[in-house]
């Protein structure tokens, strides 16, 4: 950030108010490949699934003979009589679940209002940077019978302080409220969950410059789920991540880093999963051209769970922005390796990529781009067997600043799910239009 400009050219206080309306095709993220379902019936009095007898049970102990012959006298006639050999052996009653078939779901739509404030705080020096954006809001679907309203919120702080040439601290927290999924945060839902989720990541960097080309940085994550439906909230969980970076500058243009991390995750109330896991990564971060930055970590994870198991993947993350024209600029993030499964002897490899494009048409009209990409596999090292889903999410949207503290705005967005289970795809597709007010 400059002083001037972007962000630090705004006041150091803002708020905004913004209502917007629009349609949403598929709400409950039903599929609609349209193949019926063969499910197991339920018991109208004892709410249990329904079963038949296939077969009757079979008492055992019941004498077994056989006519054997019977030699009264070396000349005299050979007779049959019954003799006792065993006894049978008992069968159990077989029974099968009565299937009934359940009619494909049809997606329901709905036109939905959203209402939303958010509020804005800037303030720095030559050695300090404090930012602080809080928003909240609630959505309205019309033709949605139960729970109709949905709220959302987020808050994010970041704090900077270079507390002299050679040391720098960095902070920065972000934790949101979600009813819906949102496919750019790791470790989240990617399908409509029964309650709302909290999820806050946080990070602390403090970087020190032992020479002009030797520095350190010493880090410390979290990321948390926090999961309002009781029948959710197996998956709350706690993940701490301490890491340290050593960085040499072995060019004006590149870096070349190595770094370790050691994390520690904790659930709640499944202690199953329980587990930590060491990174140990090299790459760079690189300025090619005053257009052109970004950075590349790769290396290996290996996950240890406390109730016994280990697990090791390959991982990596990039990062890549390109200012393309005084108008425009696009980012690429990347990232692959392990995510929360379900179970210790399940493992999840997730490979996530984002890609994010700006472009300013004229001073007043701006148009934003996005897609997300998703593809996991959640193989069960047990059995060998392999889940594999793709997700692609794409959003449009324009901003138009009609007076100082008036802009409209409309959106576009497209979700498509892939996966490898049964009668699970589907695809949505939501637009929206809407104005803002900043004060």
């Amino acid at each position: 950030m400059f002083g001037g400009v972007g962000r630090l050219s705004r006041p150091k206080y803002q708020t905004s108010v913004s209502v917007s309306f629009g349609y949403d095709d598929n709400i409950f993220q039903t599929p609609r490949d349209n193949t019926p379902q063969l499910i197991p019936g339920i018991s109208l009095t004892t709410g249990q699934p329904e079963e038949r007898v296939v077969q009757e049970a079979i008492p055992g102990g019941q004498p077994i003979f056989e006519l054997k012959r019977v030699f009264t006298t070396p000349d005299g006639p050979r007779v049959l009589r019954p003799v006792k050999v065993g006894v049978t052996e008992g069968q159990p009653e077989i029974r099968e679940p009565v299937l009934v078939n359940l009619p494909a779901g049809e997606p329901t739509g709905s036109f939905f209002s959203r209402a939303s404030f958010g509020f804005q705080m800037t303030q720095f020096t030559r050695r300090s940077l404090l930012t602080a954006d809080l928003t909240g809001g609630e959505t309205y679907y019309w033709n949605k019978e139960e729970d109709p309203a949905e709220f959302n919120g987020s808050v994010s702080l970041t704090w900077l302080y270079r507390f002299t040439p050679r040391l720098q601290v960095t902070a920065q927290v972000n934790s949101a409220y979600l009813s819906q999924p949102d496919l750019s945060r790791p470790d989240t839902p990617e399908r409509q969950i029964r309650g709302d989720l909290l999820n806050t990541l946080a990070r602390v960097d403090a970087a020190y410059r032992f020479t002009p080309r030797f520095s350190m940085t010493l880090s410390t994550n979290y990321a948390g789920n926090r999961y309002t439906e009781a029948a959710e909230q197996t998956g709350d969980y706690d993940n701490w991540t301490v890491g340290v970076q050593a960085t040499y500058l072995w060019k004006a243009r590149l870096s070349l880093l190595t770094e370790f991390r050691h994390s520690l995750i904790q659930y709640s109330q499944n202690s199953s999963l329980n587990a930590s896991t060491d990174y140990l990564l090299v790459g760079g971060d690189f300025a090619l051209n005053p257009r052109l930055a970004g950075s590349i970590r790769v290396g290996v994870a290996r996950k240890s769970f406390e109730a016994g198991g280990t697990q090791a993947t390959p991982y990596a993350e990039t990062t890549t922005i390109y200012r393309s024209t005084a108008r425009s600029s696009v980012s690429w993030l990347n990232r692959f390796g392990f995510e929360e499964a379900f179970s210790p002897e399940q493992k999840r490899l997730v490979y996530r990529s984002t890609i994010a494009y700006l472009y300013a048409f004229t001073p007043r009209l701006r148009g934003t781009a996005a897609i997300n990409l998703i593809h996991e596999i959640l193989t069960n090292e047990k059995t060998d067997l392999d889940i594999g889903q793709d997700t692609f999410d794409a959003n449009l949207g324009l901003d138009y600043q009609w007076t100082r503290d008036l802009s409209v705005n409309a959106g576009y967005s497209f979700t498509l799910v892939d996966s490898s289970v049964e009668n699970t795809s589907y695809f949505r597709n939501r637009v929206s239009v809407g104005a803002s007010y900043a004060f």
